[in-house]
């Protein structure tokens, strides 16, 4: 897939997935580029599997992470090879291609919400029928502008940047702003989603909301098999889906980092450590989120390194309480006032002690310019 083909395809976490192939292949897919051509998991589960068959709700969240890159696959296929509109009947053959793809996203799509089903969330049945709505609808606006546009290039070509690829900057904004980890899933906040997923205009908007749900849903975390000791001494540092010698390693280093207790301060910690911390593993993919930090703090990494023993992780804070911190974090690339997010290349060899530094310099609500004021009246 050339690059010409990602365009505003490639929104939120990327994930990698790791295939057999040729030694030119292999460098071609270091982990730290950012391309959808390697985008993907490796997962536990035979992709053809029904949600009922994986029996783990682990398998069936991992299904899903695999699923929402396959979409994001087929968004970056379905755009028009310029090599297209010089061949015969090319712009029949295209219009096929969008009327085939409409069909198979709808497929893509489904698979998720029956995965999502299957999982005992109990404020979902709203949301996944608003998105089964908003699919449906969605593929029979795409169909319909496709039967419009004909033969004409010109149309095609608008009709998947339309209907197939666009993300709006004020799309983006509002997931942020709507959907984040440790939210209060009230009736007024699921009405604001379900607005939400009215308002996507395309399959890459629709994409990046669920994805976005789907991340950032702490009751569907809790679905998902513990394997550490669950409540740690009045607070939570939880291990959840599969278990792997990183993932422990970085629980520890969460749990000693708590233990500190009034003695935070010994290891470079402004405050006390977070309070409650979810270390996730599905597939090959890591996601962590942390409470307090950037409100809530989300990091997603691959954990299988690239040819240097680096790991790629990106990360997202749903709230930002200082933006002169904000914009000393390693490789920060976005500051809004309601969020921000970046990416660095980590050593794998030690992941969790970059993990725990990382989190160190995130700002917390004590932070905010208003907050010291009220504590240190004296910096005036």
């Amino acid at each position: 897939m050339s690059l010409s083909k990602i365009g505003n395809i490639s929104k939120g976490f990327n994930h990698q997935r790791t295939n057999p192939e040729s030694s030119g292949e292999q460098e071609d897919r270091r982990l730290g580029a950012q391309t959808l051509s390697n985008a993907g998991i490796s997962i536990d589960v035979d992709p053809t599997d029904n949600p009922e068959q994986l029996g783990s709700n682990t398998l069936i969240f991992t299904k899903i992470l695999d699923l929402d890159i396959a979409i994001k696959e087929q968004l970056a296929d379905l755009a028009n090879d310029p090599s297209m509109e010089l061949m015969e009947n090319g712009a029949d053959k295209y219009g096929t291609i969008l009327l085939r793809g409409a069909d198979k996203l709808t497929r893509n799509f489904e698979e998720i919400f029956s995965c999502i089903d299957h999982l005992p969330i109990t404020e979902s049945n709203d949301i996944v029928t608003s998105l089964r709505a908003k699919v449906s609808e969605l593929a029979l606006g795409l169909k319909g502008d496709v039967i419009k546009a004909g033969l004409d290039w010109q149309l095609l070509r608008s009709t998947y940047a339309n209907d197939v690829a666009a993300m709006s900057a004020d799309h983006v904004r509002r997931v942020a702003d709507t959907i984040y980890s440790f939210m209060d899933m009230s009736d007024a906040n699921i009405q604001s989603i379900r607005e939400l997923i009215h308002d996507s205009r395309s399959f890459n908007e629709l994409l990046h909301l669920a994805h976005s749900y789907v991340m950032n849903n702490d009751e569907l975390r809790g679905t998902l098999e513990s394997w550490s000791g669950g409540n740690n001494e009045g607070h939570y540092i939880r291990g959840l889906g599969r278990r792997s010698e990183i993932a422990e390693d970085i629980y520890q280093k969460f749990l000693e980092a708590w233990r500190l207790g009034d003695d935070y301060a010994r290891e470079g910690w402004r405050h006390k450590a977070p309070i409650a911390v979810d270390i996730v593993l599905a597939g090959n993919i890591l996601h962590i989120v942390v409470r307090d930090y950037g409100h809530s703090l989300n990091l997603v990494m691959n954990t299988v390194p690239d040819q240097q023993d680096n790991i790629l992780i990106q990360y997202h804070m749903s709230k930002v309480p200082n933006k002169a911190m904000a914009y000393q974090l390693p490789g920060i690339s976005t500051v809004r006032h309601a969020y921000a997010g970046g990416q660095w290349l980590a050593s794998s060899k030690n992941l969790g002690g970059e993990i725990i530094n990382f989190v160190k310099q995130v700002p917390t609500d004590i932070d905010s310019p208003i907050a010291q004021a009220i504590l240190h009246p004296e910096n005036k």
